[in-house]
């Protein structure tokens, strides 16, 4: 069965910029599934509900930022509920820092 996956992805950064690319790069793929539905259409519904942020933070004397996003991931599963394939991302968000927090 088909399911649509609206997933939170979170990724640090250096500079508030790139998010997505450090994400596609990262060993560390993991996201939390927020909602699994049955049609893209309540998903999508469910995803534009959702607020996306990029938030300055600083541990040790380093400053660094947390990018909140989320993406619409389609998935397979048998009958089981296991996994079959799929993980395309139909739609996702993952802000850089906005131009004014500099």
């Amino acid at each position: 069965m088909k399911k649509y996956e609206v997933r939170e992805v979170i990724v640090e950064t250096k500079d508030g910029f790139e998010a997505f690319d450090e994400f596609q790069n990262s060993c560390n793929q993991d996201t939390t599934i927020l909602k699994s539905s049955n049609t893209l259409e309540e998903a999508k519904e469910f995803y534009n509900a959702i607020e996306t942020s990029c938030i300055k933070r600083k541990a040790n004397g380093v400053e660094y930022y947390v990018h909140y996003g989320k993406c619409i991931e389609e998935n397979e599963y048998d009958e089981d509920g296991e996994w079959i394939g799929g993980g395309n991302w139909i739609d996702y968000d993952i802000p850089d820092k906005e131009e004014s927090d500099e």
